[in-house]
Parts: structure tokens; C-alpha cells; sequence
């Protein structure tokens, strides 16, 4: 049903013929609504492969019908839709969702969405995913990133959703059948913290060393060891009429410099919370096994499985400690 108050988008045209309500769009294309607004995205339609590079400018959806070959760099302002396979040493970036029928191969190849991305099978291969990464069938030595990652075991008979080797970290909630442990390699699963709220930290870091070499600074102009604005004041008085105003400058940035370091560091502290509250919040979910010599990772800590374990799901208690408990 479409809702009586949808609005259309520029390239949309919206009529109402008695009870009905049509849109018509300047272009074929995909449409969706956000924000109740019915868009209707054009799509570059490719009949082969890709093997050059490719850019795709914003508002416009990809689908390719082959696959996207080794060492090909494709960028794209929408989605995109590969029916084929991303090849070794490929470069796949797109600021909305990346749809890959068969799977992602090769160590050199990344692929990159700020939305969701959903393919078979990953192997050797980087994923980053702002949204979701869902996998149909397995992870076999895969980097991947994501918001949520959920290998629903689909397809792949006994490789159904199961993370063998690599590094698979979520940031809300991983779901799999089984990981798997690979001689002589590391499998490591986990909960990573937010990076939004690391990239604010990372800011707020310098902010206070800039605020902290500043206040020190100033410090030694004034021959001074602590703000004490009284005795900062008696001392400024002291001094010659010509140096006062200068000084006066000195004290007025001293204090300006105090108030922001003062409000950063609260800021610090709440985001902090912020991050274990999220990292206690996150869920790691195994409907089959998780065996012996796997990692699991919750931020900083680390739990090493010494023993294999069915059904087990992972959380992070109020000591900050990885709880395991069998669903």
C-alpha cells in the first residue's frame, strides 16, 4: 500500500486521478522511499565484466552482469550489484549497499560500503560495512568490519555459516553456525567498539594535548605553576602599565584554555561510558560450535576458547570480563 501522504523527489513526478495516487519517474531506475519521499535512483546497467576502472557518480545505482576482475577499482556514489563474482585484487566501493551473487575472492581485494553488504561467500578477502554484512554461505580468512554480521547458513551444505580463520568483528551483534579454528592461523571473532565514537575520541585526544602544551606555555610566560586567577591578578598589577595589557591577553587565553580542556575531558569520560555500555550491550551468537584455540574479543579483552563449546553466547560483564553462557 502507498501511503496517502508520500512525497516524490524532484525527478518524481506525483499525481492523484481520483482515489489513486500514480508517480512517475523522468528515468527508469530503483526506487525507494526514506523519509517518506519516493526516490527513484538511476542504474548504470553493464551487460559483461569489469575489468577497468570505474566511476559511478552519486545518485546512480551499478549493476554489473558479470564480475568485477582482478585489480578493477569501482566506485559509486549509490548501490551496487554484481551478478558474478569481486575478484583477487579488485577495489569495490560504494556509498550504499553492495549485492554480490556468487562471492569475494582474493587477498588483495576490498570492499567497501557505508550501507549493507550481502554475498555467498568471502575468502581472503577485506569487508567494511557501515550497515550489515549477511553471508548465505561461509567466511574462510576474512578481515571483516561491520555493524552487524550475520551468517545465516543459507546455502554451503557444511561450510553453511561458518567463519574459518581471518578476523570477523561486529560492533552490535555477530551471529554464525560454527567457527572453525585453521592450523597455524588465527580465527578471531568479536565486538569491536564503535569507531564513530573512537574517531570522537581520537579528536578530543589532540584537543586536550593542544589545550595541555598551551596552559604549560603560558605557565612559564607568566612564571607560574597552577591557575590561581587572585594571585594571577596581583601579579599582573605589579607589572609595569605597558606589560599589563599583554599579560591581561595571556590570563584571558589561560582561562579559555582551562574551560575547553576541562569540558573535553567530561566529554572524554562520557563517551568512554559510552563505549563500554555499547561493548555490554553486544551480542556473540553460535547456533552450532565454537572449537577449541578460537579467539573472542570484546574491545580490549580477550577470552581464547580452551575447550570446543556448543551453542555458546558471549557478552561483556560489569568487570569489563567476557561471560560465555550456552543459549
Amino acid at each position: 500500500d502507498i501511503p496517502g501522504d508520500l512525497e516524490s523527489a524532484d525527478s518524481v513526478r506525483r499525481e492523484e486521478e481520483g482515489p489513486n495516487l500514480r508517480f512517475y519517474a523522468a528515468e527508469d531506475g530503483r526506487a525507494s522511499v526514506k523519509d517518506n519521499v519516493l526516490r527513484v535512483q538511476p542504474v548504470l546497467d553493464l551487460p559483461g565484466s569489469v575489468e577497468t576502472p570505474l566511476e559511478v557518480e552519486e545518485g546512480r545505482d551499478l549493476i554489473v552482469r558479470g564480475s568485477i576482475r582482478r585489480g578493477a577499482v569501482v566506485r559509486a556514489g549509490g548501490s551496487i550489484s554484481v551478478v558474478g563474482m569481486i575478484e583477487g585484487g579488485a577495489n569495490v566501493q560504494a556509498r550504499e549497499d553492495i549485492c554480490v551473487e556468487k562471492g569475494v575472492v582474493g587477498r588483495d581485494t576490498k570492499v567497501v560500503s557505508l550501507a549493507n553488504v550481502q554475498t555467498r561467500y568471502v575468502q581472503a578477502s577485506s569487508i567494511v560495512a557501515g550497515g550489515t554484512l549477511t553471508i548465505t554461505s561461509h567466511l574462510m580468512n576474512a578481515q571483516v568490519r561491520a555493524e552487524t554480521v550475520h551468517l545465516n547458513g543459507a546455502e554451503g551444505a557444511e561450510r553453511a555459516g561458518s567463519i574459518v580463520g581471518g578476523q570477523v568483528f561486529a560492533i552490535k551483534k555477530l551471529t554464525a553456525r560454527l567457527v572453525n579454528a585453521v592450523p597455524g592461523r588465527k580465527t578471531e571473532i568479536g565486538i569491536a567498539p564503535d569507531p564513530r565514537i573512537a574517531a570522537r575520541l581520537r579528536k578530543l585526544d589532540k584537543g586536550i594535548e593542544f589545550c595541555r602544551s598551551n596552559i604549560l606555555r603560558i605557565f612559564r610566560t607568566l612564571g607560574i605553576d597552577e591557575i590561581d586567577a587572585v594571585s594571577i591578578r596581583k601579579m599582573i598589577d605589579s607589572q609595569p602599565e605597558e606589560r599589563q595589557k599583554g599579560l591581561r591577553q595571556l590570563l584571558g587565553q589561560l582561562q579559555q584554555l582551562a574551560d575547553t580542556r576541562e569540558k573535553s575531558v567530561k566529554l572524554r569520560s562520557e563517551l568512554l561510558q559510552e563505549r563500554q555500555r555499547r561493548l555490554k550491550s553486544a551480542e556473540i551468537e553460535i547456533g552450532g560450535e565454537i572449537v577449541a584455540g578460537v579467539d573472542v574479543r570484546y574491545g580490549e579483552s580477550l577470552l581464547t576458547m580452551d575447550r570446543t563449546m556448543p551453542r555458546p553466547v558471549y557478552q561483556l560483564d560489569d568487570e569489563g570480563t567476557i561471560s560465555v553462557r550456552t543459549a
